[in-house]
Parts: structure tokens; C-alpha cells; sequence
């Protein structure tokens, strides 16, 4: 079949340019011809930006805006070497339409043929953000008569803001097959949907085997490839509680610190990595620390130590539910495990969810 995912695949971020591929991967190993739609709204675009950057004291002040801008114009300059690393990936590893579309009626117009179209993973429910009051990543613009399937969508959320409740629900309600990354989602949408219903799978990157991870982690540039042994840490935002984890466990473990942010705590920093650089880190660590899912997905497809740290933003569902899952909820509430992981009988847990969540996709998208 002609197969169309719509996700957020170019927003310079690791984990979701590897749910995006990992999605596309293992449609196309089920025999589909697939092809992620090249969708980049305005909103979705102002990173590494050179120019044109705005500060909320600033932006309505020409002057004050230039200035601004001029500041930042170093570090953006820095910042475009991150970049080329994240297009480089996109154009090896990602099959994308011919055309770029930056809206909903834009697709709408011309909307690129699929016999199924595929909302995919990652935050793209989040009503928190632009995307999740986006309707194309709800698949307005597909056609009458095709197939239309969420796989993993995330909300990341606990709730939905009461005055978009009813156009969601009515958007969600038009999918043929709806599936959600976190399973309090689900059962939030169970309790709201009158003649739908959803299920939990797993993300994207579970559909993979760990060795074709591992052979995409070895493509990786020489810094990732570190040989001494390290903690990997990777935090979004600056939570002095992460730095004080960090220097615990690399002191009781004898790890030195590897940040792909700048640190002041960590021996070595590598800024400009991208997605296999953030894989083969994990890949080759001795323990994860992280505020991350896909960071904690990789954790655990790479049968690593690790623990994580809530996000300070109510986004931390989509780590809870999925270690909750696997019965590792300890990692993310106890910040001095016990143990360490029985993989054993984690992986069995896995397994099962891994099955579920291909039976889901593959009766969604060919039928019964």
C-alpha cells in the first residue's frame, strides 16, 4: 500500500527524527511503499534561525529587536554546524514527499496520494503547542474514503485545555484507527469518545530490533566514540537538582560526565551531535541520566542503567507511563535504585507491548 506519515520529523531534535524513521522503517519491512509528508508549518520553523529571532521585551521594537538579534548572531552562526548534521540525516534517512507543505490547506489543495495516512508519534497532540491545535496532524487534509490511523500519537499531557476539548475530540473522532504513545491518554480519550476507541502502543523506536539500532549507532561521527567508561546526561533546561544527581553518580560509579549541552559540570560537551551521536552515547554508556523519553526509550532498547529526572513542565507522562509499563516506575521515583535492572524480565514485558503494538499497525492499515 501508498502509505503517508505526517509527524514532526524536521524540528532539530534527536529523538523525534529517530521515531520518525523508525515509523517509516518498519512500514516499509512490512512491504509498503512510505513516504513521510514534508510538512513544516511556520511555527515548526524558527530553529537555528541566523536572523529574525524574537524576544518577547523586544520583538515589537525595531531597534531594541536588531540589537537583539546582532547578540545572538554568534551563537547562531555556532549553532548551524548542529544543523547540517540534522539535515544530513534527514536527507540519508528520511524518504520524504517532493513537496513541502506548510499548512493544513495547503495539503488540503494538494494532497500528496496515500491509500493510508498515518498521524505518527511524538508530541504531535499536545494542545500545549501549536501542533496539537494543528489539524493537519490530526489528518484533516486526507481525502474521503482513506484510511486514516493515529500510531502513538502523544499528548504528553494529563489533560486537554477545556475550550479546545470539543474540536479535539471531534478531530480524533474522524480517524479510523486511533492509537496513543501513553496509556493515561488513552483511557482519557476512552472516557470522552462516544463511538471510538484507543489504545496504547508503543513508540516508533520499540518497532526495531535492537541490532539495527546498534548498526545505525556504529554510523555515527569518531566523538561519539568514547572509550573510557561514562555517564551520559541529557537535560533539557537547567536543573540544579540534575547537576547535583550527576556528580552523585559519577562519583559513586567513577563515570566522568558526557553532556551533549553545554555544562559546567561535565568533562566533555558535544553540542553539534546529532541523531546517531545521541544514539551511539547511550549505545556506549555505563549509565543515563536524563529528563528525556526517547533518552529513556534508547536507555532501555540498549539494556542500560539508568535513571530520570521529571521534567519542571507537565510533560512527563510519556516517561512515567512507559516505565510504569515495563515495572521500572523505581527509576524515575527513586533516585537511589535499590538494584540494578533485571533486563529478563523486562524484556518479557516488552516483547508483549512490542507484539500489541504491531498487531495494532498492521490490522490498522491492512484491515481484517
Amino acid at each position: 500500500m501508498n502509505v503517508k506519515i505526517i509527524t514532526c520529523h524536521d524540528v532539530y531534535n534527536r529523538g523525534a527524527s529517530l521515531q520518525a524513521y523508525a515509523l517509516q522503517c518498519y512500514l516499509q519491512d512490512m512491504g509498503h511503499s512510505v513516504q513521510i509528508i514534508d510538512y513544516k508549518p511556520p511555527y515548526l520553523s524558527g530553529h537555528y534561525k541566523l536572523w529574525n529571532k524574537e524576544h518577547p521585551k523586544y520583538s515589537k521594537n525595531f531597534v531594541l529587536n536588531t540589537a537583539y538579534n546582532l547578540a545572538k548572531l554568534p551563537q547562531s552562526l555556532k549553532s548551524l554546524e548542529t544543523k547540517r548534521v540534522f539535515d544530513s540525516f534527514k536527507e540519508e534517512y528520511l524518504c520524504l514527499t517532493d513537496k513541502r507543505y506548510t499548512s493544513n490547506a495547503e495539503l488540503k489543495a494538494d494532497t500528496p496520494p496515500a491509500d493510508v495516512y498515518i498521524a505518527g508519534s511524538d508530541q504531535i497532540w499536545n494542545t500545549q503547542w501549536q501542533n496539537g491545535r494543528d489539524p493537519a496532524f490530526f489528518l484533516a487534509f486526507a481525502p474521503e474514503g482513506s484510511k486514516k490511523i493515529s500510531y502513538a500519537a502523544s499528548m504528553s499531557s494529563s489533560m486537554v485545555e477545556p475550550e479546545l476539548l470539543p474540536e479535539f475530540l471531534d478531530r480524533v473522532g474522524a480517524l479510523d484507527s486511533i492509537s496513543l504513545r501513553e496509556q493515561s491518554s488513552a483511557e482519557f480519550l476512552n472516557a470522552k469518545l462516544k463511538s471510538k476507541r484507543a489504545v496504547q502502543v508503543l513508540d516508533p523506536v520499540f518497532l526495531l530490533p535492537r541490532s539495527r539500532w546498534e548498526a545505525l549507532a556504529m554510523r555515527s561521527s569518531a566523538e561519539a566514540h568514547i572509550k573510557e567508561p561514562y555517564l551520559f546526561v541529557y537535560e533539557f533546561g537547567d536543573n540544579p537538582a540534575f547537576k547535583e544527581l550527576a556528580q552523585k553518580i559519577s562519583a559513586k560509579h567513577g563515570l566522568k560526565i558526557i553532556s551533549l549541552f553545554k555544562s559546567d559540570y561535565a568533562a566533555r560537551c558535544l553540542p553539534k551531535a546529532g541523531p546517531l551521536e545521541f544514539l551511539r552515547l547511550i549505545e556506549g554508556a555505563n549509565f543515563v541520566l536524563s529528563s528525556s523519553f526517547h533518552a529513556t526509550a534508547f536507555s532501555v532498547i540498549f539494556r542500560k542503567e539508568f535513571l530520570v529526572l521529571p521534567r519542571q513542565e507537565d510533560i512527563n507522562l510519556r516517561m512515567s507511563d512507559l516505565l510504569e509499563g515495563l515495572d521500572l516506575s523505581e527509576r524515575m521515583s527513586a533516585l537511589s535504585p535499590s538494584s540494578s535492572i533485571d533486563y529478563s524480565s523486562v524484556e518479557v514485558r516488552l516483547a508483549a507491548a512490542v507484539e500489541a503494538s504491531k498487531a495494532f499497525l498492521k490490522e490498522a492499515v491492512r484491515g481484517r
